[in-house]
């Protein structure tokens, strides 16, 4: 057995794919798949581009479009986890998110394109206002959506799904820091996974082991992508920039879509109310570094340090 591992720019980040094989060739084809399932991903859902499906979906805000399957079931992930996160997750943010000045592609955020610049839109509807049909969809008119909420875990979990359908066990995947992990690493050890601290790059905070099981993690904050008077964090109650105490959070999941959702509703919370989420959803592990400094940890795959 080998360890493999390639990297490149997707979704505005760094992706890294590592896997554990026992050939070139089963670790060739393993990431000429998984990097065609990233460009499909993007190609499709990214709200930077005039040509996805999303910005068709946009642009015809107000009257049923006609989607394709995998459009449909992001949706239906949408609206799954926007109800179980009581409306903290909203897919609707995304003319607020634009005025708050994250209008173009990371890392020229200001930068925008007037087809796909929808600042003027100022209806927040929720989630009851998206309506799917057997292959058909409808927002609400002078709105707008955006999957950069869930996008990087939800594409974690199809690279996953694909790994997992051809019998490998034995992966690491990163797309942007969220990560999913399986089986053991090149040493036939747990693969181990470092939370940076939120403000000190070189410094770190906790270590999760994944004790050779399948596990998602998924840390957000407002540390990274921001201006000089917001972050990218929205709160769906407000249309602004999440007013919160919680500089970064990392939570463990079965799967990455949860994962990416449920930390950035934490921060939205602000840690007292973020604990009380945690404890009411069930939520298994968790790390929260707040603007004081303290690091709260729920569960106990984290060590902190």
């Amino acid at each position: 057995m080998k360890r493999y591992q390639q990297s490149r720019t997707a979704l505005g980040s760094q992706a890294f794919l590592t896997v554990i094989a026992d050939s070139d060739e089963v670790a060739d084809k393993l990431f000429v798949k998984s990097w065609n399932l990233i460009d499909d991903f993007e190609n499709r859902f990214s709200r930077f581009l005039d040509s996805s499906e999303t910005s068709r979906f946009n642009a015809r805000a107000g009257s049923f479009v006609t989607i394709s399957q995998e459009f449909k079931d992001l949706l239906l992930a949408c609206k799954a986890l926007s109800e179980t996160s009581e409306g903290l997750f909203n897919p609707f943010i995304l003319p607020n998110l634009q005025r708050q000045g994250y209008v173009g592609s990371w890392p020229t955020p200001t930068s925008h394109k007037d087809s796909i610049d929808y600042r003027d839109r100022a209806s927040l509807p929720d989630i009851s206002k998206l309506k799917i049909d057997k292959n058909q969809a409808r927002i609400p008119i002078n709105s707008a959506i955006d999957f950069g909420g869930i996008g990087k875990g939800y594409l974690l979990d199809l690279l996953a799904k694909y790994m997992d359908k051809h019998s490998h066990s034995r992966y690491w995947l990163s797309l942007g820091g969220d990560i999913i992990c399986s089986g053991l690493d090149i040493d036939d050890q747990p693969w181990i996974v470092k939370v940076q601290h939120a403000t000190e790059a070189d410094e770190l905070v906790g270590v999760i082991s994944n004790e050779g099981k399948k596990i998602a993690i998924a840390t957000s904050g407002i540390t990274k992508r921001k201006g000089s008077n917001w972050h990218h964090i929205i709160d769906p109650r407000s249309g602004l920039s999440a007013d919160t105490d919680i500089l970064s959070v990392s939570v463990i999941a079965t799967d990455a879509a949860s994962a990416d959702v449920y930390a950035k509703c934490l921060v939205i919370l602000g840690s007292q109310s973020a604990l009380d989420f945690v404890r009411s959803h069930h939520l298994k592990t968790v790390l929260i570094q707040t603007r004081a400094g303290k690091v709260y940890r729920v569960g106990g795959k984290v060590k902190v340090l």
